[in-house]
């Protein structure tokens, strides 16, 4: 299974403890800091754009360097880095994954929780599941299209809805619909989160949840970064949607050490390298040693702005100490 570097920090146990072997996609690693900001030499710190190196990964494919069943990726606000895959590459991995016959899971959790501007020149890539019809070079006609995108009501709805959807080319819904534990109906959708979710669609119900959601993670967002912003030693890209901020602190700084000096004033962070599954391949070298995640969705803003200021004040006395 390819999956992509950083990634969900969860997903590797879970892809292991189903028998598979994970793989990560070859990635483009561009650092640039960002506009209007200087640094010094000594603590400059960078923010990491990851991309998928394309070239590598079909030169991979094509010398059966690596025999995937299928690609994980999370296209849209990716969990940690809020990123978006460009249109560009959605349609440069679907033809991929069409060509060589390997299937794209995409976690398309996050997806909907966008609030850019319709006004804005870039808007929202489509789901992956979108770029099935591009290409019908595909190995057989009941294959048309190998992009898989599964969401979720957790995200858009309330967490305690364990019910999601899959869209997907027709002859692999057919597939999953055939599953024992599917027709029986339990196992993976509760009949009352099944029953609350037909209702709450059909009177368009979800759709004003959604959108207040937007609203609220958007001011909830824009707060975290406003008050980073203050800060020019930590970098980051001020995300349009999703969950989650990605950070930068210098790389002189230890951030497991720094983590638990945030603890003991009960601040908290995602580090980095939970999000990295392969650092044991490479001597403990990653891109994320120097990354957090900083989540947004689960707190209110006052709770947001008094542990974001209390983060760049420890940052302060921290960074000062050393």
């Amino acid at each position: 299974v390819y999956v992509e570097r950083p990634t969900y920090f969860l997903v590797a146990d879970i892809f292991r403890n189903h028998g598979l072997i994970l793989e990560p996609l070859p990635m483009l690693i561009n650092e640039h800091t960002l506009k209007g900001e200087t640094k010094s030499d000594e603590n400059d710190c960078k923010i990491t754009d990851n991309r998928i190196d394309f070239d590598e990964l079909e030169r991979q494919l094509e010398n059966n360097q690596k025999r995937a069943k299928f690609i994980y990726v999370i296209p849209t606000y990716q969990n940690p880095t809020s990123q978006t895959l460009p249109l560009e590459d959605r349609e440069r991995l679907a033809k991929l994954s069409t060509n060589f016959g390997i299937h794209v899971i995409a976690d398309e959790v996050y997806h909907l929780l966008d609030w850019r501007d319709k006004n804005e020149s870039v808007a929202r890539p489509a789901r992956m599941c979108a770029f099935n019809n591009l290409h019908k070079d595909c190995r057989n006609d009941d294959n048309r299209g190998c992009c898989i995108s599964v969401s979720s009501f957790t995200k858009i709805f309330a967490p305690g809805v364990r019910v999601g959807w899959i869209e997907a080319p027709q002859h692999i819904i057919h597939l999953l619909e055939s599953y024992g534990y599917i027709q029986s109906g339990g196992g993976v959708a509760p009949f009352i989160g099944n029953l609350i979710m037909h209702y709450l669609l059909k009177h368009h119900i979800v759709d004003a949840v959604l959108m207040r959601l937007r609203k609220a993670y958007e001011r909830r967002c824009n707060l975290v970064c406003d008050i980073l912003q203050s800060d020019n030693l930590i970098d980051f890209q001020r995300p349009l949607g999703g969950y989650f901020i990605w950070i930068k602190f210098p790389d002189t700084i230890d951030l497991n050490e720094f983590l638990q000096f945030c603890l003991e004033r009960k601040v908290k962070f995602r580090l980095g390298v939970d999000c990295d599954p392969f650092m044991s391949r490479n001597n403990g070298q990653s891109s994320t040693l120097s990354c957090a995640r900083l989540c947004f969705a689960d707190l209110q803003e006052e709770e947001l702005e008094k542990g974001t200021k209390e983060l760049l004040l420890a940052f302060k006395d921290y960074f000062n100490a050393k």
